[in-house]
């Protein structure tokens, strides 16, 4: 009796403490800003903020703002906001399905993002996603020399086209990224 108590022990602190790192890496907040106008057709967006994040804080983090395609059009509004979750394999899909990082080593150095899924109700233009890097700097604790644009489809376009279409867009970033973007390249 003593050897299964001990058994028992050992499997529920196991259990437990399984439990706690568990609830540890998964600390990220998802929270859901629907009927936000971040432009005049994004009214909707996401936030992902990782562990430790603290909006009073003086620690800023590197952004990661996830265009989605056209299947992830809506209002912004509380019933249509989760559409930006369907690209399959997207920042967003990954979020939900607990397969995004909670943090990136390089060099020794640890990072955590804040990332952005914004839902536009129609196609961004440069200006748009202009609007939307300038919210997410005025509303969170954003470093705005790490501001990292990724998309997929016409989000990939949005991306493409942002730094595409000046040179100051193209300052504003630090890195893009994109999935078959429905756009065509510029020289600009």
């Amino acid at each position: 009796m003593k050897f299964i108590y001990s058994l028992f022990r050992v499997h529920y602190v196991s259990a437990a403490l399984l439990i706690l790192a568990g609830l540890q890496t998964n600390a990220q907040t998802l929270t859901a800003h629907p009927n936000v106008s971040m432009t005049s057709n994004s009214h909707g967006y996401y936030e992902y903020v990782p562990l430790g994040y603290n909006p009073s804080g003086s620690q800023t983090y590197p952004v990661l703002i996830a265009f989605g395609g056209l299947s992830q059009n809506g209002d912004g509004s509380a019933a249509q906001l989760d559409y930006v979750f369907s690209n399959w394999g997207g920042p967003g899909w990954q979020i939900i399905n607990g397969r995004f990082p909670s943090s990136v080593t390089v060099n020794g150095q640890l990072f955590r993002f804040i990332v952005i899924l914004p839902q536009f109700s129609s196609n961004a233009s440069p200006a748009g996603v202009d609007n939307v890097i300038s919210y997410v700097i005025a509303h969170s604790k954003a470093d705005p020399s790490r501001i990292y644009l990724t998309g997929n489809s016409s989000g990939g376009g949005y991306r493409w086209d942002y730094p595409g279409s000046s040179v100051q867009y193209g300052q504003r970033v630090a890195a893009i990224v994109s999935t078959c973007a429905a756009s065509p390249v510029t020289t600009a």
